[in-house]
C-alpha cells in the first residue's frame, strides 16, 4: 500500500486522484488535506475511499495534523498556492518525505538543494502543462539534437495558453474565460520579461509593460492567436543546456483582443495591489457598485461631480479620454454597472478576481482549450539547417462530465511522476527539475498512451 498526501482540493487535486483510483496496477491509500469544506466533500462523494482532513496549512494549531499527515505519508503533492511550497518542502525534508509539485522552481525552493540530498529527498518541481508537459517535449528535441555529433541548437521558441474553445473566444471582450485564479491570470501582465532575440538580450520592465509586448502569432493562424514573454527565457540557455542558441523565447498565449482589453484594466488601475480604503478614505463613501468604485479610482473633481449629478458612466470615462471601444468592453465586463453588485476586497485586483471569477466563468456544456508549441532550430555539422515544429492541441471533456483538459494535462503528469518516484524510478534527490529522460520520457509515454497527441515535424533546409 502506497501513502499519498495530497494537500489543496482544487480543480487539479480530482484529475490527480483519478490517475491512482482508477489503477489496478498497485494498492494507494489517498488523504487529501484542504481548508475548504465544500471542496472535500465533493471530492469525498466522488472517491469515497479517500480519506479528507479539514486542515490550514498556515495555521499554527494545525500544524501538528499537517505533520501527522505528511510523517504518515510516502509522497506529498502539493496543489497549494505558490508561495506555501517552500515551507511544505521544509517539512518535507525534515521528516524525509518525497514531495511533488507543479509551479515553478523558485530561488528559495533551490537553497534547500543540499539539505534534501542530505536527506535522501526528492523535491520534484515544474510537473503540470506549463511548466512541465512543456519541458519534457523540449528536452527529448533537444537531447535528440545534441545526440547527433555536432549538432546545435541555434533557436527555441516556445508558446503556450489555456484557452476557451474558439466558439466561446467571442463571448466576451477578453475573449477568455478562467479555469485557474483571475487574479495570478493577469496579475502576470505586470511582471517583467526575458528573451533573446537574435543574441541580444531583452528585458522588460515590470509595471505593465509587458501589455505593449504582445504580437500577433503567426503560426496555427485559425486560432487567431497573440503571445508575449514569460518570465526569463534567459535562463533556459544553461538549464536546457542551449548555451549556443541565439533566440530563446518562452511565452503565453491569448486570442487576439485580450491585450487591448488588459490595457483597459491597467489604464484603469484595476490590476494594482491598491488598497480600497485608500479610494474611500477621503470622503468615507464606500463604492457601492462598480461605476461608482471606477469614478472614485479616476480621481477627477470634476467628472466625480457630473456622476453625481447622473451623467451617465460611459460618457464620464469618455471625458476621462477613454475611448469607445474601451468603453464597450469595461461595459461587457460588467464593470460599469450602477446596481450595488459589487463585492469590495482588500485590493483592486481582488476585488475584479473576485468579480471575473464569476462572471467569466465556465459553464458546464463549455469546454477549455490548451494549445502548446515548440519551435526548435538547429544547425547540423555538415551545415543544414532543421527546423522543428512540436504542437499540442487539446480540448477538455467539461461538456460530457469529465475534466478540463487543463485539469487533465497537470493532473496526470503530477499523477505519473508521483507513480515514478513511488516505485523507484527516479533516483536522483535535492531539488530537481524534470529535465532528465528518467523522468520525461515514461510520462510522455503514459501520456500518449492517455489519448495526449503531441504532434511533430521536421524540416531540413540544406546548406
Amino acid at each position: 500500500m502506497k501513502n499519498i498526501c495530497i494537500l489543496g482540493s482544487g480543480l487539479v487535486s480530482s484529475s490527480v486522484i483519478n490517475c491512482f483510483y482508477n489503477d489496478k496496477t498497485a494498492e494507494y491509500s489517498i488523504v487529501v488535506g484542504s481548508k475548504l469544506s465544500n471542496e472535500l466533500t465533493s471530492l469525498q462523494q466522488k472517491y469515497p475511499s479517500i480519506k479528507t482532513v479539514h486542515l490550514n496549512v498556515t495555521s499554527v494549531s494545525d500544524e501538528e495534523q499537517l505533520n501527522r499527515m505528511i510523517t504518515e505519508s510516502d509522497i506529498v503533492v502539493s496543489l497549494l498556492t505558490n508561495e506555501m511550497h517552500v515551507p511544505i518542502a521544509k517539512k518535507c525534508i525534515e521528516f524525509c518525505v518525497n514531495m511533488v509539485h507543479a509551479s515553478y522552481c523558485t530561488k528559495e525552493m533551490m537553497e534547500l538543494d543540499a539539505q534534501a540530498k542530505q536527506n535522501g529527498v526528492t523535491i520534484l518541481n515544474e510537473i503540470g502543462l506549463d511548466p512541465g508537459i512543456d519541458h519534457f517535449l523540449a528536452k527529448k528535441a533537444i537531447d535528440e539534437i545534441h545526440a547527433e555529433s555536432g549538432s546545435k541548437v541555434t533557436a527555441f521558441i516556445s508558446y503556450c495558453g489555456g484557452l476557451p474553445e474558439p466558439k466561446l473566444s467571442s463571448s466576451n471582450s477578453l475573449r477568455y474565460k478562467f479555469s485557474w485564479s483571475p487574479k495570478t491570470a493577469l496579475g502576470n501582465m505586470l511582471n517583467t520579461a526575458k528573451y533573446l532575440e537574435r543574441n541580444k538580450a531583452f528585458e522588460i520592465p515590470a509595471g505593465g509593460e509587458l501589455i505593449d509586448a504582445i504580437t500577433d502569432m503567426e503560426f496555427l493562424t485559425e486560432f487567431e492567436l497573440e503571445g508575449y514573454p514569460n518570465r526569463d527565457s534567459l535562463i533556459y540557455k544553461d538549464l536546457y543546456g542551449m548555451h549556443e542558441a541565439t533566440d530563446i523565447i518562452r511565452g503565453t498565449l491569448r486570442y487576439r483582443g485580450f491585450g487591448k482589453v488588459v490595457k483597459t484594466l491597467h489604464k484603469l488601475q484595476l490590476l494594482s495591489s491598491k488598497s480600497i480604503k485608500d479610494i474611500y478614505d477621503e470622503d468615507h463613501s464606500i463604492p457601492k457598485s462598480w461605476s461608482d468604485l471606477i469614478v472614485k479610482v479616476v480621481q477627477n473633481a470634476d467628472i466625480l461631480d457630473l456622476y453625481r449629478k447622473g451623467e451617465p458612466i460611459t460618457q464620464v470615462l469618455l471625458h476621462c479620454g477613454f475611448n469607445m471601444d474601451e468603453v464597450n468592453a469595461l461595459n461587457n465586463l460588467g464593470l460599469l454597472c450602477r446596481e450595488p453588485e459589487l463585492s469590495l476586497k482588500d485590493t483592486l485586483i481582488d476585488t475584479l478576481a473576485e468579480h471575473l471569477a464569476t462572471k467569466l466563468r465556465f459553464e458546464n456544456d463549455e469546454r477549455d482549450i490548451v494549445i502548446l508549441r515548440h519551435e526548435i532550430r538547429s544547425k547540423k555539422v555538415n551545415g543544414d539547417q532543421e527546423i522543428r515544429e512540436i504542437e499540442f492541441v487539446g480540448y477538455g471533456e467539461q461538456d460530457k462530465g469529465g475534466f478540463s483538459v487543463m485539469s487533465k494535462t497537470v493532473g496526470l503528469a503530477i499523477g505519473h511522476a508521483v507513480k515514478l518516484l513511488l516505485n523507484g524510478n527516479i533516483q536522483q534527490t535535492g531539488v530537481i527539475y524534470p529535465f532528465s529522460p528518467d523522468i520525461y520520457e515514461p510520462i510522455l509515454q503514459q501520456l500518449e498512451m492517455e489519448g495526449l497527441t503531441f504532434k511533430e515535424t521536421k524540416t531540413i533546409i540544406h546548406a
